[in-house]
């Protein structure tokens, strides 16, 4: 996911999902969009992309990552094979290959999609977005070492902003904690300043009835198609009182879940009308898609769009199972709206609201 420019700010926009099955490329539709200047917005893969453009000013994205083992870093076959690997992008026979190891396939879609193209490409900037547990992998080993790469990365390395981002704390009317890293070019001797909070305390948080009936979402919304729930799921959430899941006490037994483990809190969980909403996922299945507190059912895709503070004229392409991964995935529109207004200002020199990074 990220934007592409061939001259300062430009608007270019492309998306790129990379799934891990073979050649799992998914292009996230967005047709239809046009910049201010009424030019229509580019989509498609980033790979392909890539390869037809001189300069590319800035990358904004999440990633794929696992950390092997020192050994194989330092030394063996594994260190030789993987480098030939990252040197091989776009290169469909040796994308193929990797697919044998799903270790080595991620540490690769790691490296072509970040350290191989901010060194091919050496951007003023870039956005790095992954959940908040990628600090903890690798008992913090593998948090510790994309920083380090990212730094050095590029002919010049980078000045890094590390910070979790709690979407309620800005706004955004859910509860989704994002590790979001910002890295600026050491040339250019400037460093990014985390954007103050602006609903720092509970009282101010956006609720999900606000952001659901303020204003209602009419009948002829966009991508606003009801899931068909089955007479057994409609007894169980009617159980279910908003803010509690299917793990309550009292359930009736014929409408509990036989699940053995751990048990998501999230499992037919209803939205609580006077707090913001739990993280919207992009995927899952029977009791993941996020459910009304007032009504018996799920969440329709525009429902969790407006949790994700799409505005409502913004048409998802798709089965409704992708739409709904699209926006899923997605970083909170308003939540990268201040994130990159605070980038445009740093380079801008215009000072702005800020608070220390958490890392």
């Amino acid at each position: 996911e990220g934007r592409i420019q061939d001259s300062n700010f430009s608007k270019e926009l492309f998306w790129r999902n990379v799934e891990n099955e073979p050649l799992g490329v998914e292009v996230m539709q967005c047709t239809g969009l046009k910049d201010k200047n009424g030019k229509e917005i580019y989509h498609s893969d980033l790979l392909q992309y890539l390869g037809k453009v001189g300069k590319v000013d800035w990358f904004y994205g999440g990633w794929y990552f696992v950390l092997l083992g020192e050994d194989e870093f330092e030394e063996g076959d594994n260190h030789r094979y993987l480098w030939s690997l990252v040197t091989g992008v776009g290169n469909v026979e040796v994308i193929g290959n990797i697919y044998e190891n799903p270790e080595l396939l991620k540490e690769v879609l790691w490296r072509n999609c970040w350290l191989f193209n901010l060194k091919r490409f050496n951007p003023i900037f870039f956005v790095a977005e992954n959940v908040g547990g990628i600090t903890s992998a690798n008992n913090g080993n593998a948090f510790k070492k994309i920083l380090k790469d990212l730094e050095e990365s590029g002919d010049f390395g980078y000045n890094l902003t590390v910070n979790l981002y709690k979407s309620e704390k800005y706004g955004i009317p859910q509860t989704r904690h994002r590790i979001i890293i910002v890295g600026i070019r050491k040339d250019h001797d400037l460093k990014f300043r985390v954007p103050a909070e602006i609903t720092p305390n509970i009282d101010d948080y956006v609720t999900s009835s606000e952001a659901l009936e303020n204003p209602p979402i009419t009948d002829t919304a966009l991508n606003n198609e009801l899931t068909k729930q089955g007479k057994v799921v409609v007894e169980r959430l009617s159980h279910i009182k908003p803010g509690e899941n299917v793990w309550k006490e009292g359930l009736p037994k014929h409408l509990q879940l036989n699940v053995k483990g751990a048990r998501l809190s999230q499992i037919y969980k209803k939205l609580h009308p006077n707090k913001p909403s739990y993280t919207i996922t992009g995927s899952g299945g029977g009791g993941t898609h996020g459910y009304h507190y007032a009504e018996n059912r799920a969440l329709t895709n525009r429902e969790r769009a407006r949790i994700q503070t799409f505005p409502d004229g913004y048409h998802f392409l798709g089965a409704k199972e992708s739409v709904r991964k699209q926006i899923g995935m997605a970083v909170p529109v308003k939540l990268a709206e201040v994130v990159f207004e605070a980038i445009l200002k740093t380079f801008a020199g215009i000072n702005y609201e800020s608070k220390e990074p958490s890392y």
